[in-house]
């Protein structure tokens, strides 16, 4: 686990956008996502959320829901611990498949496998 026990909630402010399977998924069981306007001027679909439990944006990350997430704050020393843990989310779930990727080619190309 990423995150420590005690703090699998963060609270932190944040804009979810989502990639077109993530959009499917909500879709498909009835949620309600809203259009966002986002720094760089594009309108996108997404979630706002105020805080959110690490394990759900982990795992909706590795299955590719989430392309974007945003941060809008006037100062960010006083949730310097959240936007570390909100980092790591995101850097470890690509050094994961990036492991995983190399090891399933290491393994289909090895000896092992006719």
């Amino acid at each position: 686990m990423l995150i420590e026990e005690k703090n699998r909630v963060i609270e932190l402010p944040i804009i979810v956008i989502f990639t077109e399977e993530g959009i499917n998924w909500f879709i498909r069981n009835n949620k309600k996502l809203r259009k966002y306007r986002l720094a760089d001027n594009t309108v996108e679909y997404g979630l706002s959320l105020d805080r959110f439990e690490a394990p759900l944006i982990q795992r909706m990350i590795h299955l590719n829901y989430i392309s974007t997430i945003e941060l809008s704050r006037v100062e960010f020393t006083s949730k310097r611990n959240e936007i570390m843990d909100l980092s790591k989310l995101i850097l470890y779930d690509f050094l994961y498949k990036k492991f995983e990727e190399d090891v399933f080619k290491r393994f289909v190309n090895s000896n092992f496998i006719f």
